[in-house]
């Protein structure tokens, strides 16, 4: 993650605002599906998940709100 933002001025510069060939759409086709995969694993871990054990536990995990019974 903290390289996506590091290089990011220099991506918008020569893959963004350049013509489209065919590194720049295998650039693009290799970096973001992994960033998406990144933050679609940490939803399911950090709200799917806890929420699911939030229901058989007496704890709350993240600020989720549960019933207690």
């Amino acid at each position: 993650m903290f390289d996506t933002v590091l290089t990011l001025p220099m991506e918008v510069r020569y893959v963004w605002c350049e013509q489209r060939r065919l590194g720049s759409v295998l650039y693009i086709m290799a970096r973001y599906p992994t960033l998406a995969l990144l933050h679609i694993g940490l939803y399911i871990n950090l709200f799917i998940i806890s929420t699911q054990v939030c229901q058989f536990t007496a704890s709350c995990d993240i600020g989720t709100h549960c019933l207690h019974t």
